[in-house]
């Protein structure tokens, strides 16, 4: 797995959702449906 974000390509992941699959913070909160498994989003965490 690359460390960067899947959406922007550009950020390093730092937000999981609750299925697990992570994004940047720039691009997880505009996000509705997991861009890796497409299940809808209903928890966001930044990760430090």
């Amino acid at each position: 797995h690359s460390t960067f974000c899947p959406v922007c390509l550009a950020k390093p992941r730092d937000m999981a959702f609750g299925c697990g699959h992570q994004t940047c913070s720039g691009c997880g909160p505009q996000v509705v449906d997991c861009p890796i498994c497409r299940r809808p989003i209903d928890t966001r965490v930044k990760l430090y």
